[in-house]
């Protein structure tokens, strides 16, 4: 049995008058077919012949026969790159992305974030280049006839369509809800059930000051390349860190409950904007998507007062940073585990006092 996943990315606001341009020409046709995540947008099927000719051809480059997108290919979900990397022969890259990716990933003594730092300085001036892409498997095929792009307020969309094989519910699962943050970065907890995702590492504040220093030496075309090659590398640790609990989710939940956030007004204290943005992806598009594939159902509450009532009596507490202490006698606990309880309470019900008030009515 087979799912279809769909992801819309970004395309650089300057392409604008070129693709209204391609409109005109015929080079895409308007559709009513919808597009999902993007209501409300105007949908256009790209030329034929250039949907057969279509590749990656780096991180940042969707090609479509003659035409060129600059779209953020990097945030596809790593079993959704892996088809479009394997079908994009030359898919360029720059030299040590996993190795650097990997180091995010662990903890980051001194001399070694001083190593991090110049490896990232010297491969992004390198400039990238046809390299082995390590990606995971999954059997998941790259749909490239089903290719849209899509005007939505005066922004482009490149909505791209993948085929994967549909993940069975676990027998048994149970309800679970979600917090999310800066350490843990993802706190997910039912009955039974307790999993916390360690943010990815980040250099200290005097590795950064170095790295800042060479990064006034330089013109403003190379620090803004330099400074995206950094955001992409957090986005790519912060995914791999996501995929771990997307997997857990999938092995535990019946059902799931996470905030809903306004994304336009949305704002965090991430110290990074590839982090940031890495969570964004997971919470609208990576995490519904696998869990709908799987049959767990997903539920979107109010985010307002989660983190300051106790989730076993429902009553307010006091937080301060990573505890949580209950004013009536329940105790100190984890902060974002509690968080997480409230959210999956809000979602799905099931707080024990709720349940006894309504017997003593």
């Amino acid at each position: 049995m087979q799912t279809d996943t769909t992801h819309n990315l970004r395309v650089s606001v300057d392409q604008s008058a070129q693709l209204r341009e391609l409109v005109r020409t015929g080079w895409m046709r308007h559709t009513t077919e919808p597009v999902s995540g993007l209501a409300g947008g105007r949908v256009y099927i790209p030329d034929a012949a250039a949907l057969t000719q279509q590749c990656g051809w780096h991180d940042e480059r969707l090609q479509l026969g003659a035409v060129g997108l600059q779209a953020q290919l990097y945030r596809l979900p790593t079993l959704e790159q892996t088809p479009l990397v394997q079908t994009s022969p030359g898919y360029a890259q720059h030299q040590d992305e996993n190795l650097l990716t990997q180091g995010l990933l662990g903890q980051l003594g001194p001399a070694q974030q001083r190593t991090w730092v110049r490896q990232v300085i010297q491969t992004t001036f390198q400039g990238r280049r046809a390299l082995p892409v390590v990606l995971g498997g999954g059997g998941v095929r790259w749909l490239q006839a089903g290719t849209r792009l899509v005007e939505l307020e005066g922004l482009w969309f490149a909505s791209l369509t993948f085929e994967m094989p549909a993940v069975q519910r676990r027998a048994g699962g149970v309800a679970i809800g979600i917090d999310v943050g800066l350490s843990p970065l993802v706190t997910a907890a039912g009955p039974g059930a307790l999993a916390q995702l360690a943010p990815p590492a980040l250099p200290d504040r005097l590795r950064w000051s170095t790295f800042a220093a060479h990064l006034d030496l330089l013109p403003p075309t190379a620090q803004r390349e330099l400074q995206g090659r950094i955001e992409r590398l957090h986005y790519a640790a912060a995914r791999q860190r996501l995929d771990q609990m997307t997997a857990w989710l999938l092995g535990q939940a019946a059902c799931v409950g996470v905030e809903r956030l306004n994304w336009r007004t949305f704002s965090t204290d991430f110290p990074e904007r590839g982090r940031e943005m890495a969570m964004v992806d997971w919470l609208q598009s990576w995490l519904p998507q696998r869990l709908y594939a799987a049959g767990v159902r997903l539920r979107r509450v109010a985010p307002y007062g989660t983190s300051q009532g106790c989730h076993l009596c429902g009553r307010p507490g006091a937080r301060t940073s990573h505890q949580f202490s209950c004013l009536y006698g329940c105790g100190v606990m984890d902060a974002h585990v509690n968080a997480a309880h409230n959210v999956r309470h809000r979602a799905w019900g099931g707080r024990p006092y709720a349940r006894r008030k309504r017997q003593r009515r």
